[in-house]
């Protein structure tokens, strides 16, 4: 009856992490929820010569970060914890074996969850993701006979992959079906013979399992993606936005959002909307409504 909620992270997309999780809290709805939420945070933090720093025990700087979190967000009104582990030793030598391109290698950890992961069933997200309705309407999915869900979409080079920045897994039936060594085996193969980049990523590993045993398809409601999104966005009642790729709201766009007087996404006559955030401007304006309490985390826990 706990609601696990998995992402992988390290400091160079903390306030990712953090916005997304803030977001999920706030729109969780704890008056009607019973279930607790446990958000496992796939901690990954590494040195300038590659060694590693986070070996499961928080520095100063997280434990500040995560008190001040639990002080704004109370843990038994949002009725909610968050576990931070590493990378296990075992995980890290399988995915670093795979090519990743201009990725970290940790993308391909998400296909290896029910190998290390003690509990039964799980959400895996993205950090650049936002919920905007309650995480409910994702975890309540039946998946049927099937180990996962998540939703399909076409690259720009017309491939089909199932997008991972959103996915339902059963973990007891992953582990049941042995999918760690089915996955495994498509990505190796992928690498080996394939030509095509995206087919040779988890994505692309994940669809090429589901060509051979299924999955179950889940609504684009759950993983929209902004930039194949028309700009009606709002009317669509999405549950998670994904700010892939070019939607990214990096720091550069947050400067001048900030710049323009963050104008509220009604505001359709600023030109901010024109010239920076050509997606939707509604889902630039939730995201930062939660970065902004991220931030205010953040300056708390520096504070000495």
């Amino acid at each position: 009856k706990i609601i696990n909620i998995v992402y992988v992270s390290g400091s160079k997309y903390q306030h990712y992490t953090y916005t997304s999780l803030i977001s999920i809290l706030e729109n969780s709805k704890p008056e009607e929820r019973n279930e607790p939420i446990r958000f496992t945070i796939i901690y990954e933090e590494m040195g300038p010569k590659g060694e590693l720093l986070f070996k499961g025990i928080l520095d100063n700087d997280m434990t500040r970060l995560t008190n001040v979190l639990f002080l704004l967000f109370n843990r038994d009104i949002y009725k909610y914890d968050i576990e931070y582990i590493p990378i296990p030793d075992r995980e890290r030598e399988r995915i670093s074996k795979f090519k990743s391109y201009k990725w970290p290698k940790s993308i391909f950890l998400k296909l290896f969850f029910s190998n290390f992961l003690s509990y039964d069933k799980c959400i895996y997200l993205d950090g650049d993701t936002a919920c905007v309705n309650d995480i409910r309407r994702l975890w309540n999915i039946n998946l049927g006979e099937y180990c996962f869900g998540g939703c399909i979409y076409q690259w720009f080079n017309k491939i089909l992959a199932v997008n991972a920045g959103s996915l339902l897994y059963d973990l007891k039936k992953m582990r049941g079906v042995g999918f760690s060594d089915k996955i495994g085996e498509i990505l190796r193969q992928k690498q080996k013979n394939s030509t095509n980049f995206v087919e040779t990523l988890e994505e692309g590993a994940l669809y090429a399992y589901s060509k051979k045993y299924g999955h179950c398809v889940i609504d684009q409601e759950f993983n929209t993606i902004l930039n194949v999104t028309p700009r009606d966005i709002k009317t669509k009642h999405p549950t998670i936005i994904h700010y892939s790729g070019v939607s990214k709201p990096d720091a550069n766009r947050v400067q001048q959002y900030e710049a323009a007087g963050c104008p509220s996404f009604e505001d359709t006559k600023n030109n901010f909307w024109e010239t920076t955030w050509k997606h939707n401007p509604w889902s630039f304006w939730i995201w930062y409504e939660h970065y902004k309490k991220y931030r205010e985390i953040e300056n708390l826990a520096n504070l000495d």
